[in-house]
This record gives structure tokens, sequence and C-alpha cells, in this order.
């Protein structure tokens, strides 16, 4: 992954991995990162929005070998159901990995539901394609 990039920053502070995992909901992020890139959602650990703004929040791109492929606020925000009405949650967590993995995002349903994802085995490779 050569960046990623939210409300119009980059937050690439050296080699970046991306971990394209089915079995994570969400985004998760180097915490420092993360920390950033939320801070402005307010303080705790869970991030909650008004569901009416979705259309004002930023959008949030990582690119791979020169093609950004953008998550806009619907994507990365979680719509929950909490009795009669509906929560949005923030969905980037951040989450430190062991050190020898070095800086990684795990990109999970929340890009994977954007973003047709081909796992090529055999070449070793994944490819990507705008889902809706």
């Amino acid at each position: 992954m050569s960046d990623v990039v939210f409300n119009g920053t980059s937050y690439r502070t050296g080699p970046m991995s991306a971990i394209i995992d089915t079995g994570t909901s969400v985004i998760a992020g180097p915490k420092a990162v993360i920390d950033k890139m939320t801070a402005a959602f307010g303080p705790g650990k869970e991030k909650q929005v008004d569901c009416a703004t979705l259309d004002k929040l930023p959008d949030l791109t990582f690119s791979f070998g020169g093609d950004a492929y953008v998550l806009k606020p619907v994507d990365y925000i979680l719509q929950v159901a909490e009795g009669s009405k509906t929560v949005c949650i923030v969905g980037l967590i951040g989450l430190d990995l062991p050190p020898q993995l070095g800086e990684a995002f795990i990109l999970g349903d929340s890009f994977i539901k954007t973003y047709y994802t081909h796992f090529d085995v055999a070449n070793s490779q994944v490819g990507f394609a705008r889902a809706k």
C-alpha cells in the first residue's frame, strides 16, 4: 500500500502494508494513526456520528500501485439498529500489530463490500474492482 488519505491528509509515515481480511468488519490501523484520523469525531474509543451528517464527512482513500480506492462515509461508517433508531459508528479502530509486521492496515468488510476483491493465490496477488 502506498498511501492512506483521510480528509485530505496523508497518513503515510513509512513503508505500509495492507491486510485484506474477510474476518474483520471494520478498518483497523496503527493506533497512533487512527487516533489522529478520528480525533475530529470526538473523544472515546467508540466514536459515533449523527447519521444525518454522513454526506458531509470526509472520504477515506487507500492507494495501491498508483490506483486510489475511495471509501465514502457510507462505506466506513457502521449503521447499527438500536431498537427503533439507527446509530452511526465510525468503523475505524486503532490496532497495533507486532513490530515485525511493520505499519499495517487491516481492510475488512468496510473495504471489501465496496470493492470486489479477487484473491489470486496462484500468482500471490490481490485485485480490486468497484462493487457498486
